[in-house]
Parts: C-alpha cells; sequence; structure tokens
C-alpha cells in the first residue's frame, strides 16, 4: 500500500514538470485517473506506461516541433501595382504560444530577409510588412504584406516561425500579373483599294508604362510578321505599319494600317503587346469587301437616232468583290429589269464586272432618259448612272428647212424672170409677127384705093412704138425675125 502511494506521489510530480507541458492535452486524463484507488493488477502496467513516455520525452530532446504547423496556400495572385498577400498562420496544438522569430525571404535570393522578426526587434525590408497592423509575438497571424507589387516580386518565398514549443515553415509561390488589356473590336471591315484600319488600344492600369514588343500577323500564315517593334527597333512589311504616323514605346495605341486593302488581307489577325507590367493579346479579324465603281453607259445606234427606231443602252461596272445586279429604270420610275439581259464576270484579281443591256423598242423623242443601278449582294445601292437617247435635233430639221426653202428661192428667182423675160420676148415676137402680116396686106390694096387719101396716123404711131421699144443685148432677134423699119 505505502508503495503504490509513493508511485502516486512521483506520477504527479512528474506531470508537472515544465519540459511536459506540450503533453498535457494527453497525459491530463490519467493524472484524474491517479486520484481514484489503483487496482492492485493495474498499479505496475500504469507506472510502466508513465515511465514510457518520460523515457521518450528525455530521448525526444523535449523537442514538441510536430505540434505547430504553419498554414499557407500553395500559390498567390499579386497584380502590378496593387498591394499583394502572402497568408500565412501559426496553428499550434496548445494554447498561449509565445513566437520568438519569424523570417519571410524569397527562394533563391542572394539579398537578406525581406522581414525578419526575432525577440521583439523588427527589421522589415522597404515594401515589406506583416499584414496585421499592430502584430505582435502572440499573433499567429504571420502574412506578409506587399505594399506595391512589382513584376519582379513574382516568385517563391519562404517563410520560418519559431516559438516556445517547436519551429515550422512553409514555401508558398506569388504569380504577378498586370492588369494590361489590349482592346480591340471583334471584327473590322475594309474596302478593296483603300486604307483599312485594325484598331487595338494597350488599356494599363497603372500610369507611365513603356511597351517593349509589339507584334502584328496574321493567323495561320506561315510568313514573317506584317509588323513587328522590339526595344526602339522597328521591322515592318510593305503595306503594314501602325495607324499613328509618329508611334513610339509610350503610345499605347498599336493599331495597324493597311495602306492599300486587297481581298488577299481578309482574314483573322493577331496583335501581341508586351510591356514591363505585362502582356496582352487579341485576335481582331478584318473583313474585306469591295465596291463597284460608277456605272458607264451608251447605246447603239448612239447618236442622230430617228424616231421610232430600235435602241440597244448598255450599263457597265467593275470592282464588285460579289456578283451584284444591274437595275433599269425609265424616266417616269417603271423597273425594266425583267426585260434587260446581265452577264457577271469575275476577274483574275477575284472582283467581278458587270455588264447588262436593255433595248428600247421603237424608242421615241419622248421618253429619252434612262437610268442603270449597280446593287451589291445585299441589295445595297453602290453606283447609279444616267442615259439621254441622242435624237435627231428639231432645231436641225427647221435649220434644214430654211436651207431647203432659201436654195429654192436663190434658183427660183432667176428662173422666173428669165422665164418672164422669154414669154414677153415671144409674146412681142408674135405680136410683130401679125403686124408685119397686116401691112403687107395694105399695101397690097392701094391701087385699088388710088382715089383715095392713105391714112398714115396708124403707120406713124407703130413708127413712134418701134422707135421707143428695144431689146437687151443678150436678147436680141434671130436674123429670120427682123422687124418692118429694118
Amino acid at each position: 500500500m505505502l508503495r503504490s502511494l509513493e508511485i502516486r506521489s512521483d506520477l504527479r510530480h512528474l506531470l508537472n514538470v515544465n519540459s511536459l507541458k506540450g503533453l498535457r492535452g494527453l497525459i491530463v486524463p490519467l493524472k484524474d485517473m491517479v486520484d481514484f484507488p489503483l487496482n492492485p493488477k493495474m498499479t505496475s502496467a500504469t507506472s510502466l506506461l508513465f515511465f514510457a513516455i518520460h523515457f521518450a520525452c528525455i530521448r525526444a530532446g523535449n523537442s514538441f516541433e510536430t505540434f505547430v504547423k504553419l498554414e499557407c496556400k500553395t500559390e498567390y495572385h499579386g497584380v502590378y501595382g496593387q498591394q499583394s498577400i502572402l497568408e500565412c498562420v501559426v496553428k499550434p496544438v496548445v494554447e498561449d504560444v509565445t513566437i520568438i522569430t519569424v523570417t519571410w525571404k524569397r527562394v533563391g535570393a542572394a539579398a537578406a530577409n525581406l522581414l525578419e522578426y526575432h525577440k521583439d526587434k523588427m527589421d522589415p525590408t522597404p515594401g515589406f510588412k506583416f499584414a496585421e497592423p499592430s502584430w505582435n509575438k502572440k499573433n499567429m497571424n504571420v502574412s506578409l504584406l506587399l505594399t506595391n507589387t512589382k513584376m519582379a516580386d513574382n516568385g517563391e518565398y519562404e517563410c520560418e516561425v519559431e516559438t516556445e514549443v517547436g519551429t515550422a515553415k512553409a514555401t508558398p509561390r506569388l504569380s504577378v500579373t498586370a492588369f494590361v488589356k489590349l482592346e480591340c473590336k471583334t471584327e473590322y471591315h475594309g474596302v478593296y483599294g483603300q486604307q483599312s484600319i485594325l484598331e487595338c488600344v494597350v488599356k494599363p492600369v497603372v500610369e507611365d508604362v513603356t511597351i517593349i514588343t509589339v507584334t502584328w500577323k496574321r493567323v495561320g500564315a506561315a510568313a514573317a510578321n506584317l509588323l513587328e517593334y522590339h526595344k526602339d527597333k522597328m521591322d515592318p512589311t510593305p503595306g503594314f505599319k501602325f495607324a499613328e504616323p509618329s508611334w513610339n514605346k509610350k503610345n499605347m495605341n498599336v493599331s495597324l494600317l493597311l495602306t492599300n486593302t486587297k481581298m488577299a488581307d481578309n482574314g483573322e489577325y493577331e496583335c501581341e503587346v508586351e510591356t514591363e507590367v505585362g502582356t496582352a493579346k487579341a485576335t481582331p479579324r478584318l473583313s474585306v469587301t469591295a465596291k463597284y465603281k460608277t456605272p458607264t453607259m451608251s447605246s447603239i445606234p448612239d447618236t442622230n437616232i430617228q424616231e421610232n427606231t430600235d435602241v440597244t443602252i448598255f450599263c457597265n461596272s467593275t470592282g464588285g468583290h460579289q456578283k451584284g445586279l444591274i437595275w433599269w429604270f425609265d424616266q417616269s420610275g417603271n423597273n425594266w429589269t425583267r426585260s434587260a439581259e446581265l452577264v457577271a464576270k469575275e476577274t483574275d484579281d477575284g472582283l467581278f464586272s458587270l455588264a447588262s443591256k436593255f433595248t428600247v423598242l421603237k424608242a421615241t423623242s419622248s421618253y429619252t432618259n434612262y437610268m442603270c443601278k449597280v446593287l451589291n449582294v445585299n441589295g445595297a445601292l453602290e453606283g447609279k448612272a444616267s442615259f439621254e437617247i441622242q435624237f435627231v435635233s428639231r432645231d436641225l430639221g427647221s435649220k434644214a428647212d430654211n436651207l431647203d426653202s432659201v436654195s429654192n428661192t436663190n434658183w427660183l428667182a432667176p428662173v422666173v424672170v428669165i422665164g418672164s423675160l422669154i414669154i414677153g420676148l415671144l409674146a412681142a415676137l408674135q405680136f410683130f409677127k401679125k403686124r408685119s402680116a397686116q401691112r403687107a396686106r395694105r399695101k397690097s390694096t392701094l391701087p385699088l384705093m388710088s382715089g383715095h387719101q392713105t391714112d398714115t396716123r396708124h403707120d406713124a404711131m407703130l413708127k413712134q412704138k418701134s422707135v421707143s421699144f428695144s431689146f437687151p443685148p443678150s436678147l436680141s432677134l434671130s436674123p429670120g425675125l427682123n422687124s418692118d423699119s429694118s
């Protein structure tokens, strides 16, 4: 009985030893057991158990590392220019633990510790401190705060904590990214033969960013980059350049300019930008279209067209990237497209040409104006032209009539004059001929009338008329028609 009491007294003394503080949670229940009467059969077994525990503690050198944990995540994410936190918390299995030492450092870095605490002495590197503003040695939150995260802060860190009951270590990793966005539209539209711009602008959340590299290329193309800039060196492909004429590494507008867009430029592009605070990428698409040119019109016949003549009008246009349409209208707005013929051909450059003709049957000058409209594949108007049928001018016809009347007057007047002279001459000749015959008869009757006085008044009158009348030289009488006075 006395032996049993001595063993109880030794166990109570053993349980009060400070070196076994870490085993309180395990041994306290056993301590309560010794307050009850012990079964003689269990006394020796209980004694052996406690001596085994004590021996194990002595051999371990009073070390209790397995009872202190440092809980940290494997990886943390930080943002350039903002605060970042590496959260690490000490988790002891006992209460009222005091931290002796805390060290934070970069793994593989040769520089000094980023943050060091040892027995109430703090030695932080500028930009690094405890996340808890009023941290002290009783605070188990040993998280590290980076006040202004940089790209150089990216990497693996090591945190080591020493307490009065043991030490613990953890190696979290910080991945630093920057809010560098490359803002581009999903799709852009270009026109064949004109300039096209793929607008892309770098949008960093921090100021004073410097661009290191810019590359533009066609997605899936095996050729070299269309435009490349790297550390003040520019390597553009002919026909491609920055949209900003005086672009430099401080200019966030990295838009691509195509100086002469071709159908082959249709497709997806990739723009990648690298800055000192991160990289960004975008893949805009360029859809190239070709607009039909203003149509040209002609006709057969072309000018001086007579009324009620069939006239064929032609309308031609080129340059469309897809097969288009040509519509026909007269001056009243009537649609004659169904009566027209259209031929569309693809040219060597991948574009289309349109040729249409429309025949006006028995055209009249009351309907002279016609119009053709060129529409693209979507039915949108891309060009139009008007045409006027060239009929014979009415002014020209009146002038011709005037010329005919003038010419008729010019030749008719002399004819009338000459004809009048001839008629007058013939009448005069006829008159003189009759007179000559009458005189001849009078002479033959003189012997029969010798006893009468001759009447000479009539002869005197004839003589007076013959003297006053004279013929023009050009109309002199012929030798066979002499007057009586000859």
